[in-house]
């Protein structure tokens, strides 16, 4: 599988991640409090969701035993004509549940503050580039028939490329040191990465972000993403220098040398192993198999973690709603035991 294959498959696994997740969940399943204003088939319905999030507060074996001596001895226990243990309910503290009710408003506005400041970043960046294009001086030129717009700073920035509704590359004028062939392998990785909608894919990234802000795996494929961007934009730029491993020593010259600075930070970090490997030695770097078993790999758990922590989420909340309830009668009353039937239309 090549890495522009790759890349298309975990943008594919991207998509699946950003739908799947509400697809799993029904729909009453949000809102599960009875309503007495509600027409009785949906408080049935709201009911019977309600009943997923009960469950493990149903006392069973020798607390069953006692949690009905207990009702059916407790004076005005419930509204219903029969005590039945199947309708029975038992609270038990729980250390967890009490610190998440106790900081529920501080974890919310930790979430929410979070997420602000990601939209922030996000909006920061979309208006550095639009700075980047006013301050810095503009020339045209064409490569392979694409025609971009080169942006020359007055202050030393690193070369780089983005796409938002024209095509740009960061220039510098240190660049003219280099030799011909060199610069050019340089613009032809800039214009891969335009081509290529990078800067689309990572502004979705960012976006994608505020919602699996607290998913591991998620860092995981963007960071795959990053990889397989940059071995796409070397594959293009060695096309135009037609040696793998003179490009690779130009990736490694531009990390070790001071003349430039920085071609960019896809020149320079912690994927430059990795790509010198992919240049020079692509068979031993990455063999079809693997990376077909590495990307498919890293597509099935992000699915299957998009498929189950939404809903997992969801269940928990709706337990810890249910937990609320129960200790809100306990303090009121004092009791332990409770009927799931009154409960469920109170």
């Amino acid at each position: 599988m090549s890495s522009k294959n790759q890349k298309r498959a975990l943008l594919v696994t991207l998509g699946l991640c950003l739908i799947i997740p509400f697809l799993s969940i029904p729909g009453e399943a949000f809102h599960f409090r009875a309503d007495s204003n509600l027409p009785p088939s949906d408080r049935e319905i709201m009911n019977a969701s309600e009943e997923m999030f009960i469950t493990d507060f149903c006392p069973t074996g020798d607390v069953l035993e006692v949690c009905y001596q207990t009702a059916i001895t407790t004076v005005d226990f419930c509204n219903c004509q029969e005590i039945q243990k199947s309708n029975l309910l038992f609270f038990e503290a729980n250390p967890t549940y009490n610190f998440l009710i106790w900081q529920k408003g501080a974890v919310w506005r930790f979430l929410g503050i979070a997420a602000i400041l990601l939209f922030l970043l996000f909006a920061i960046n979309i208006a550095y580039l639009n700075y980047l294009i006013a301050t810095s001086q503009k020339s045209t030129l064409e490569i392979n028939g694409e025609k971009v717009t080169l942006l020359r700073s007055n202050k030393m920035r690193a070369v780089a490329s983005f796409y938002l509704i024209n095509k740009y590359i960061i220039w510098q004028n240190e660049m003219n040191d280099l030799e011909a062939s060199e610069r050019q392998a340089i613009l032809w990785h800039e214009l891969a990465h335009i081509k290529n909608r990078d800067t689309w894919i990572k502004l979705l990234l960012n976006f994608t972000q505020l919602i699996w802000l607290v998913n591991p795996v998620f860092y995981l494929l963007k960071r795959e993403m990053e990889r397989l961007s940059e071995f796409v934009a070397d594959e293009f730029a060695v096309e135009a220098y037609g040696n793998p491993r003179a490009y690779a020593e130009l990736l490694f010259k531009m990390k070790t040398q001071s003349l430039p600075p920085a071609i960019s930070s896809a020149f320079t970090g912690n994927l430059l192993k990795e790509r010198i490997k992919h240049l020079v030695q692509p068979q031993q770097a990455a063999h079809p198999a693997f990376s077909f078993i590495r990307v498919a790999f890293m597509a099935s758990l992000l699915v299957v973690c998009s498929y189950s922590i939404l809903p997992q989420i969801n269940y928990q909340l709706g337990k810890l709603e249910v937990y609320q309830d129960l200790l809100e009668q306990h303090e009121s009353n004092g009791g332990i035991v409770f009927c799931k039937h009154c409960h469920l239309n109170h």
